[in-house]
């Protein structure tokens, strides 16, 4: 005997089409079978039709406020912060009413409103997104075509200015300054260092062999090349477990802890580490192919970050260049003394020319006769 509630179960289940994360398209399940659909949403509804035999279900409505807050609901606070502006200019309007240029007209009242080229950015593609689910689900035909003129952000430096990282350095503890340290020595990833286990250290030819790291999906091992002063620091450290660097618990330390660490010395972020490390050694004159292998990275356009902001390389250039004109070419002459006016001029000659009946003679006293 079949229990109730699962006849319960049975008899209020109706076919539906979902839509699969994974394979990216519709399906569904009819009479013991999986039908997949397509990535088409009309499509697909007119082929769940034909095979359940239901009337084609219809596309739901939505407004731009309605799309925004079901795409944050079970997202992070920040995805419903950064909606917020989107929602509040869209206002209550349908989506099938939505123009060819809304994401334009989008990212120009952004730019008028005075946000960060970055911030423009990041928020036009996160209404993309909800778009595309909208899409997914129906709601619309097409998805307004992305701005082609997107401001693009300022490059800044990344590392860390001397006397910051001098005065931070200074007052670390000593199990804490190891592990950073090391990131700032070898340039390698924060994750890469609270996970170094002393079965992948070597330090006779100085290197870390990491089985674990951000790009260990393609099924390779990075090598860390340790330079002389990391395998310093390497020997000087305690062993007191498996992993290469613990807290004075006796645990591994984790990125937000280090984060926290920094930050209470004026450094808000680790990864600012690798990037003072490797905008380092693009000073140091080392070519970029030899600091991207360094790194771990495959792309020297990721690496060519640090070179547009300070290129050693061209700066020995220019210090070799000449100028085309000679160094006298253009120089000004010493200043001379300012030509009169024409009035002091003729005032001049006129005291210079006495007439003749003007010089009279004089007595012996000195008085005229």
């Amino acid at each position: 005997m079949v229990p109730l509630g699962m006849v319960g179960c049975r008899l209020g289940w109706q076919p539906r089409l979902r839509w699969d994360k994974t394979n990216r398209r519709w399906r569904c399940r009819w009479q013991g079978k999986h039908y997949n659909l397509g990535r088409d949403y009309t499509r697909a509804a007119r082929r769940f039709a034909e095979i359940v035999g239901h009337e084609a279900p219809t596309a739901p409505t939505f407004t731009v406020v309605e799309l925004a807050n079901e795409f944050a609901a079970n997202r992070p606070v920040w995805v419903r912060d950064w909606l917020k502006p989107w929602a509040a200019w869209a206002g209550l309007g349908m989506l099938t009413t939505i123009e060819p240029s809304h994401l334009e007209q989008y990212a120009e009242h952004l730019i008028a409103s005075g946000y960060a080229a970055r911030t423009v950015r990041s928020r036009v593609k996160l209404a993309a997104q909800c778009l595309r689910g909208a899409q997914r689900r129906g709601a619309i035909d097409m998805i307004p075509a992305m701005p082609r003129n997107l401001p693009s952000p300022p490059i800044v430096p990344r590392d860390i200015p001397a006397p910051l990282l001098q005065a931070a350095f200074a007052s670390l503890p000593a199990r804490a300054g190891a592990i950073l340290r090391f990131v700032l020595y070898t340039g390698c990833r924060p994750s890469e260092a609270c996970r170094l286990r002393w079965v992948d250290v070597d330090l006779r030819h100085g290197t870390c062999h990491l089985a674990v790291h951000k790009t260990a999906g393609r099924g390779h091992a990075r090598t860390l090349y340790l330079p002389p002063h990391a395998v310093t620091l390497l020997r000087d450290v305690r062993r007191s477990g498996t992993h290469a660097f613990t807290s004075r618990l006796g645990t591994p330390y984790t990125v937000a802890g280090l984060r926290s660490i920094l930050g209470r010395r004026g450094i808000h972020s680790v990864y600012a580490l690798r990037h003072t490390a490797a905008q380092h050694a693009l000073d140091s004159g080392l070519p970029i192919e030899d600091v991207a292998g360094l790194l771990g990275h495959t792309d020297l356009r990721t690496v060519s970050v640090y070179a547009q902001i300070r290129d050693s390389r061209l700066r020995r250039v220019v210090e070799r260049l000449s100028s085309p004109l000679p160094p006298d070419t253009g120089l000004l002459a010493p200043p001379s003394a300012p030509s009169p006016s024409l009035p002091a001029q003729r005032r001049k000659a006129a005291r210079s020319r006495k007439p003749a009946n003007a010089k009279r003679r004089r007595g012996k006293g000195g008085s005229p006769r």
